[in-house]
């Protein structure tokens, strides 16, 4: 087990992820209260993760201009359509109501739920950040107040300091509830197909294969579902991953919402044969996407375009 392994499995362990959070969150908004702070600390970190300074004067590869992108793209719509809550009126308007989860609930306080008026399975979320979920698939073992503790203490996190990704600065905290789905042919597991797009496009996705497992695989595709020579972070299936009989629908939709957009991944579920909205991502692993080949990186990056520099910056919450 390498030290990357460890960290994870120690975050695992009951109360650690919650005091993980709070420190990471204090310290990083004591380093991060300026711009000048906020480049400097990403610089530091992707000096850290690919061994060489990162060029923010003229970004080249995927991960430069991600980081770049967390800096200086301040579209205001990058922070509606990362709230989970919001993002629903979006996907109303481009693709339908058909495409979405169904909503349970919206509450500002977790002590305001009403768990009796929930179903049996459903799903916790806060609208403000990225992990954090509780999956709950018998709500009579569902510890009711230690749920209520641990969504208001995430309410407090502003996942902008947190991870230094900036458009979640100007999301209002909230707790949503949503149906649980389940594909019955995968015994319970989804399948979250993440298409990668640029200027407008869908250029590739990717499909993570039991990610819940302690031995995930990643497969990643073209538009013409053909394996690629490239990898990010999993290893590929030892098996072939058939491509959905409803592929080319999928990328229909994920043409429709990203269009307007420099760079977004497009994140759909395939549930049974139906597609439904997952979730929209302007800053995937916060600029540490390690591609495998490396050379990749550079490939990928040359797909962006970035957008002009948007000058006003905000990290408050």
């Amino acid at each position: 087990m390498n030290i990357i392994e460890l960290k994870k499995n120690i975050r695992k362990l009951p109360g650690v992820l919650y005091w993980y959070r709070k420190i990471r969150y204090a310290y990083m908004k004591r380093i991060t209260s300026t711009e000048e702070d906020i480049i400097e600390v990403l610089c530091r970190r992707y000096k850290k993760v690919f061994g060489k300074p990162l060029n923010l004067s003229n970004p080249q590869t995927f991960n430069e201009k991600m980081s770049w992108s967390m800096i200086f793209d301040h579209d205001p719509l990058r922070s509606m359509l990362a709230d989970k809550y919001l993002v629903r009126d979006f996907i109303r308007e481009r693709i339908g109501e058909n495409h979405l989860i169904p909503l349970l609930g919206v509450w500002e306080d977790a002590r305001d739920i009403d768990f009796s008026t929930l179903p049996q399975r459903f799903v916790l979320k806060c609208n403000h950040a990225s992990g954090l979920n509780i999956i709950v698939k018998d709500k009579s073992k569902l510890n009711i107040k230690k749920t209520c503790r641990t969504l208001n203490s995430w309410l407090k996190i502003n996942h902008a300091t947190y991870n230094l990704e900036l458009h979640y600065a100007n999301i209002s905290p909230k707790i949503i509830a949503e149906a649980y789905m389940e594909d019955a042919v995968l015994k319970g597991q989804l399948l979250d197909h993440r298409f990668i797009c640029f200027n407008g496009e869908p250029h590739f996705v990717y499909v993570d294969i039991d990610w819940l497992s302690t031995t995930p695989s990643r497969n990643v595709y073209d538009l013409s579902w053909t394996l690629q020579p490239w990898r990010m972070k999993y290893p590929n299936t030892t098996t072939e991953h058939p491509m959905p009989t409803n592929f080319n629908e999928m990328v229909d939709i994920a043409r429709k919402l990203c269009k307007g957009f420099s760079h977004v991944r497009v994140d759909l579920y395939n549930i049974s044969g139906k597609i439904y909205f997952a979730e929209m991502t302007f800053a995937a692993c916060a600029g540490r996407n390690r591609f495998i080949p490396s050379d990749y990186d550079a490939v990928l990056g040359e797909l962006w375009t970035l957008p002009e520099r948007n000058e006003s910056l905000n990290t408050e919450n």
